[in-house]
């Protein structure tokens, strides 16, 4: 996972408005348990998506759990 996260790290830092990188990084800080995180960034990529796709609906889907399983 670290791996991974480094790269999409670079890639938003880059180009921070590279919704896929968010999506990406936001599922691995989800599998790590990191739910502020998670959140942080699928509202990123949710922010910077153009076009309605598979993707945005799949981050809005996840965020809207995390949000309503917040402690």
């Amino acid at each position: 996972f670290n791996a991974a996260k480094k790269y999409f790290q670079k890639a938003i830092k880059i180009k921070p408005s590279h919704a896929n990188a968010h999506f990406n990084l936001a599922l691995l800080y989800e599998k790590q348990g990191d739910r502020s995180s998670a959140i942080k960034h699928y509202k990123e990529a949710l922010r910077y998506y153009r076009r309605p796709n598979r993707f945005q609906y799949e981050a809005l889907k996840r965020l809207r759990r995390l949000q309503k399983t917040a402690p």
